[in-house]
């Protein structure tokens, strides 16, 4: 899936892909090889080191490779520590075992504080550095400690050790490096050769906490910081466009800072093989990973199998397999992980095939996963049946106002408009209407969702204002089939009291329903999302956010600036992290919009018809 190129307009040179893999949290099997304690290295105070490798002459043309540095530095425990990284091509940057960040950009340099894993003694920066295409290569890592005034500063050079084969234990403070080889300088750092001063330096990226406890509810309930990644296939992929979904969910949670990111792949699987390109499977799945770690998750969905199932039961051990590698994968984040069930095929009748058979090996990779969720003690989201029982088809063939795809398989506005109320609730969410009700004569009122502000009132007229516990959903997509509308959440306007006559209700002073005394006595189902502006606006910023984001992970021209016709434009791979503060931005934006604001109501009499209609 590409956004239309007509977005690009603003960035000009933009069309490269910068895979940032962004600070990561977890627990880490150790693997101790070592047979006597190391002894301690000094600690060097070259401000700015020196670009290594493990064959002498990189900075000329080496094939590809890939080799595993380390370097060992005695800490007291309490110091701030920060750590700065290049390679050319790519790393995975470790600290005492644990997977901290990888990129595949060698201009941008990434800024990872990792004062979160400190230990007192021996601390050990690991990193796997690769050579992806024939071309020069070189490591830059530059390690900043500080307690108090007192600041310490290691950088590579030929002190640091490295090896070609990743040996058990390799990224632990216990392993023993003894056999290792000392590194090749090539040149300083900022010093020349292919590199030369053209660098770009991320934000400090700090270390993500451990995922918190989640309240159990039908599923569990989003926190506040959470970073909810969804990562998985087409279903996953189009909610970035059709994102009711996502509107949804934040409109629940006014007061929460909760960050949606959309990882999806349209045809993707457990294994990245769509995220390969022109790759391998594993670079797809590397890939996948380095755009995980892009997003620093808390929370990640994952929305597999469906694609899956299309390789019979036979191929279920093999998924099984391929699920429990990108799990262990991805727990490396520290972040909690929810399996979401694939969904079942529609039944759409002649001329398009019966998805019967089809939808038995669904449900029989959906029970598999689920197991596997119960088992491993992790949440599992059911949305094999969207809709659950609330349909109105007495037969396999869904009623027209309860079709959500055009093709059985892909939803279209409308089924992602229609499930966002039911799949908001397996997110924690509930979503209500309001109900308003005042008795004129008596002069008595009561609300369900919303506060009153002011009020005033006679026999003929009400007005008041209201604070609303969340924003109303929005209204119905233009694709909507017959019937489909009322399946919005209308709210209830009942007010008794009225003299005879026909009364219009105006909303912040835009004209929106009329009807008889009788009919507001007697209550009124009114779809507010119609007249309220500011939900519309809020879904435009989600979509404007995922666009955005979409272009900083998934560029459109990135075989030119990052595969293997890279040397046509690579130059331009350091504007990618110039999206970093778009985001940034819309996510303020995405924050003030999903808060209520005050609403002013106006139900007046009106003696002579007019243009005012009840939309539904």
């Amino acid at each position: 899936m590409q956004f239309p190129k007509r977005l690009f307009a603003s960035i000009v040179f933009v069309t490269c892909i910068q895979l940032t893999s962004i600070i990561v949290s977890g627990t880490t099997t150790l693997l101790i090889l070592a047979t006597e304690p190391p002894t301690q290295e000094t600690v060097s105070k070259d401000v700015e080191g020196q670009f290594v490798w493990g064959l002498p002459n990189s900075l000329e043309s080496v094939g590809t490779t890939v080799f595993y540095f380390r370097k060992a530095i005695e800490l007291n425990g309490s110091e701030k520590v920060v750590i700065d990284i290049t390679c050319d091509d790519g790393y995975r940057l470790y600290f005492n075992g644990r997977l901290i960040g990888s990129d595949k950009n060698w201009q941008s340099v990434e800024r990872y504080d990792v004062t979160a894993n400190v230990v007192k003694g021996r601390n050990v920066v690991a990193v796997q550095a690769e050579n992806g295409s024939v071309g020069p290569a070189g490591l830059y890592v530059k390690v900043e400690s500080q307690a108090g005034e007192t600041k310490s500063i290691v950088c590579t050079d030929k002190s640091w050790k490295f090896n070609t084969i990743p040996m058990p234990g390799w990224r632990f403070s216990s392993f023993d490096d003894k056999s290792w080889k000392p590194s090749f300088e090539q040149v300083a750092f900022r010093g020349g050769g292919p590199w030369g001063d053209r660098f770009v330096y991320s934000k400090t990226i700090a270390v993500v906490p451990q995922a918190k406890s989640r309240s159990k509810r039908d599923g569990f309930e989003l926190l506040d910081g959470d970073r909810v990644v969804f990562l998985g296939d087409t279903f996953i992929e189009r909610m970035q466009t059709n994102d009711y979904i996502e509107t949804m969910i934040t409109t629940q949670f006014p007061n929460r800072k909760i960050v949606f990111r959309n990882l999806g792949w349209s045809g993707d699987n457990v294994f990245g093989t769509s995220r390969a390109v022109f790759g391998s499977v594993a670079d797809g799945f590397r890939r996948l990973e380095n755009d995980v770690k892009l997003t620093r998750p808390t929370l990640i969905v994952l929305g597999y199998g469906r694609n899956e199932s299309f390789n019979g039961k036979d191929y279920l051990p093999t998924f099984l397999s391929g699920l429990e590698t990108l799990v262990e994968a991805l727990s490396t984040t520290g972040a909690e992980i929810a399996f979401l069930s694939p969904t079942l095929m529609e039944d759409l009748g002649p001329p398009l095939p019966s998805p019967e058979k089809q939808n038995e090996l669904i449900s029989f990779y959906s029970n598999a996963i689920r197991r596997y969720a119960e088992n491993s003690g992790r949440p599992f989201i059911d949305n094999l049946k969207p809709l659950g029982s609330s349909t109105v088809s007495k037969t396999s063939v869904p009623a027209i106002r309860d079709r959500l795809t055009d093709n059985g398989i892909h939803y279209t506005d409308y089924g992602y408009w229609r499930t966002a109320f039911s799949f908001a609730k397996k997110f924690g969410a509930s979503p209500a209407r309001c109900e308003y009700s005042f008795d004129l004569a008596d002069q008595t009122y009561s609300t369900i969702g919303s506060t009153l502000q002011s009020l005033s009132s006679n026999e003929t007229s009400l007005q008041f204002s209201a604070l609303d516990d969340r924003i109303p959903f929005s209204p119905a997509p233009k694709d909507t089939p017959r019937g489909g509308r009322m399946m919005a959440i209308h709210d209830v306007f009942k007010v008794t009291g009225l003299a005879p006559g026909k009364y219009g209700l105006k909303i912040n002073g835009k004209p929106t329903v009329m009807a008889p005394a009788e009919q507001w006595n007697a209550g009124l189902f009114i779809n507010r999302g119609n007249y309220l502006p500011q939900i519309e606006e809020l879904r435009s910023k989600i979509k404007r956010k995922n666009e955005m984001f979409f272009h900083r992970y998934r560029p459109q021209n990135e075989t030119y600036l990052f595969l293997f016709r890279k040397h046509e434009q690579g130059n331009n791979a350091v504007e990618i992290p110039k999206f970093d503060p778009i985001v940034e931005s819309l996510e303020g934006e995405i924050d003030v919009l999903k808060k209520p604001t005050i609403v002013e109501y106006a139900l007046e009499k009106i003696s002579e018809p007019s243009q005012l209609s009840d939309q539904k």
